[in-house]
């Protein structure tokens, strides 16, 4: 499973990876805003979420999640 950025989503989805989570996160950030550790395990569990219920290879999730700081 990856976990990248939307800007990288064709690339990733080119190549077949497994199972793939985007975020609209900025470069270097996929999981989420630097400290904010609520945000980048909402993000972690999406991706363990999509490998218990992907039902076909190559499944792809997009997170809408916003970039905040801890609130």
């Amino acid at each position: 499973m990856v976990i990248a950025i939307e800007a990288f989503r064709e690339t990733l989805v080119s190549m077949s990876v497994p199972r793939l989570v985007t975020t609209p996160f900025p470069l270097g950030r996929p999981v989420g805003f630097p400290g904010n550790t609520s945000q980048q395990m909402r993000v972690v569990r999406e991706g363990l979420r999509l490998l218990e219920e992907a039902v076909s290879p190559h499944a792809v999730r997009t997170l809408d999640e916003p970039y905040t700081p801890n609130k």
